[in-house]
C-alpha cells in the first residue's frame, strides 16, 4: 500500500509540472541566478521535469502491480532521467533574440557551457549506476553450527536457529507475491515480500534459479532463498536438512 500512496504523489506531482509549475521544486534551476533563468523556458523547464517524474511512477506502478516487471521500472527511471536532464539543457533554452541580454552577465555563457558539460557527465554517470545495479548482488548462506544465515544485496538478513526451525523443504513452484521493501534487479530479488501462502515473509533469491528452499519458524515466520544454481541449492538443503534433524 506505500508503494501506491508513492505511486500517487509522484502522478500528481508530474501534473503540476505539466501544467509548467512548480519551478521552485525543480533543484538547480530554483538556485540559479536570474541571468541563468533567463535563458531558459520555465514551462519547458517544468514540463521536462514532470515527464521524468512520471517516468519514474509508470515505473513504480509496474513493478508494484508484477514484480516480474522490475525491468521496465528501471528501464523507465534510465528514461526519465535522460529526458529529463537532456531535455532541460538542450530542449528548453530560448532562442538568442528571446533572451534579455541585459540580465546576462558575460560570464553566464561559460557557466553555462560548464553546466550542461556537468549535465552530460551526470547522466553517463547515473545511467552507468542503474545499468549496474540491474545485475548487482549476491546471496550468500551460511549452513553454521547452531544456525542457518542468509544475507543477500540490500536486504537485512536473517539468522535462524535449528531449535527454532518448523519445516523446511525444497519447492520450485512459489509466487513471490508483491515486493514490500526490498531489491529487485535482473540478477537477484531480496527483501520483504507479501503472498497469499506465507503472508509478509523474507525472500533472498537469484531470479533464473526456480528451485527454492523454503525455511518455516516455529514462530510460522517464513524465509525461502536459494543459491545461483539447483545443484548447489540441493546442496545447502541437505546441509540444513542434517543440522534440523
Amino acid at each position: 500500500m506505500p508503494r501506491l500512496v508513492l505511486v500517487i504523489l509522484l502522478f500528481s506531482i508530474s501534473v503540476l509540472f505539466f501544467m509548467g509549475k512548480g519551478s521552485f521544486l525543480i533543484a538547480g534551476y530554483n538556485t540559479a541566478s536570474k541571468a541563468e533563468k533567463a535563458k531558459y523556458d520555465e514551462k519547458k523547464v517544468c514540463r521536462f521535469t514532470g515527464m521524468t517524474i512520471l517516468m519514474c511512477a509508470l515505473g513504480l506502478l509496474a513493478s508494484t502491480l508484477n514484480e516480474d516487471l522490475v525491468w521496465v521500472e528501471f528501464s523507465l527511471y534510465i528514461v526519465g532521467i535522460v529526458i529529463g536532464i537532456v531535455g532541460t539543457n538542450f530542449f528548453s533554452k530560448k532562442k538568442v533574440e528571446d533572451i534579455n541580454e541585459a540580465e546576462i552577465k558575460p560570464d553566464d555563457n561559460k557557466a553555462s557551457k560548464i553546466v550542461k558539460i556537468g549535465s552530460l557527465v551526470f547522466t553517463l554517470i547515473i545511467l552507468a549506476g542503474a545499468g549496474g545495479l540491474l545485475f548487482a548482488g549476491d546471496v550468500s548462506v551460511s549452513v553454521g553450527k547452531n544456525a542457518v544465515e542468509v544475507n543477500a544485496f540490500m536486504a537485512a538478513g536473517s539468522t535462524v536457529k535449528y531449535t527454532d526451525i518448523e519445516e523446511v523443504y525444497l519447492s520450485d513452484d512459489v509466487h513471490y507475491g508483491s515486493r514490500v521493501g526490498g531489491f529487485g534487479g535482473l540478477k537477484i530479488s531480496s527483501g520483504n515480500f507479501e503472498n497469499d501462502e506465507y503472508g509478509r515473509y523474507k525472500l533472498y533469491v537469484y531470479n533464473d534459479n526456480d528451485t527454492l528452499i523454503v525455511l518455516k519458524t516455529n514462530e510460522d515466520k517464513y524465509i525461502v532463498f536459494n543459491q545461483s544454481s539447483q545443484k548447489n541449492t540441493e546442496k545447502v538443503y541437505e546441509s540444513i536438512l542434517e543440522k534440523v534433524s
